[in-house]
């Protein structure tokens, strides 16, 4: 959630969720700000609580667009590529383990962390 009145911003976070959880959801939000602040009024809440509260089958696979910008915004904050693209060559990771090994270097999520890293793989590819 962010609150924003004149020069005053607050962000809201879950204060039950994983510090991780939590981190992603803050980098989330300043992506918001950074990329959106032009339809952020007062008070903007994340379409993905109202998607959880009234669920279809656009929220169940994430097509809101500024949604999509704002997790890859928040996943390059905390992960960023061409630090990632290192750490993930590094001799000391295990294969097995990597997304593991390397969600827990960048203090993410294991699930943030592999998307992330098959995003690097996609754009590996589509450069062919």
């Amino acid at each position: 959630m962010i609150y924003k009145e004149s020069d005053q911003v607050i962000i809201g976070v879950n204060k039950t969720h994983p510090i991780n959880r939590q981190r992603f959801t803050l980098a989330h939000e300043v992506g918001h700000l950074v990329m959106h602040s032009h339809i952020i009024n007062k008070v903007h809440v994340d379409r993905t609580l109202n998607q959880r509260l009234h669920r279809d089958g656009r929220s169940k696979i994430g097509e809101e667009r500024i949604e999509i910008d704002a997790n890859r915004f928040a996943a390059e904050l905390l992960m960023p590529s061409e630090l990632l693209k290192e750490d993930a060559k590094s001799a000391f990771i295990d294969p097995d383990e990597g997304p593991t090994e390397l969600a827990s270097l960048y203090e993410v999520s294991t699930q943030a962390m592999s998307i992330k890293l098959m995003q690097l793989l996609g754009d590996k590819y589509s450069s062919l």
